[in-house]
């Protein structure tokens, strides 16, 4: 993510399971060192993700994943979200 945001990229991230406020000790430095911009990337709306994105790239396997599938860009998934999405022309499954 950094890197991209250094070439210029608009990047958000969704992630129903990360919560910034209740972040700390080791977790909170490490996630601050990695991402110092985490609090304007850091977004809690599938919805926002899909109307704000050009490409969407799956990471994790959370049910709530699938509520993208209708989304017009390309997505990207990098871990299987399910076996189904192989006849969407806008999806790519790499790396498994």
């Amino acid at each position: 993510v950094e890197r991209l945001l250094g070439k210029g990229y608009n990047v958000k991230v969704y992630d129903k399971n990360v919560n910034l406020s209740r972040i700390m000790g080791k977790n909170k430095d490490f996630l601050y060192n990695k991402l110092p911009h985490i609090q304007e990337i850091l977004i809690n709306k599938i919805e926002t993700l899909k109307n704000h994105s050009d490409i969407i790239v799956i990471t994790s396997k959370n049910s709530d994943i699938k509520d993208l599938l209708d989304f017009n860009g390309e997505i990207i998934d990098l871990v299987r979200v399910s076996k189904i999405e192989n006849n969407l022309s806008n999806y790519f499954g790499i790396c498994w």
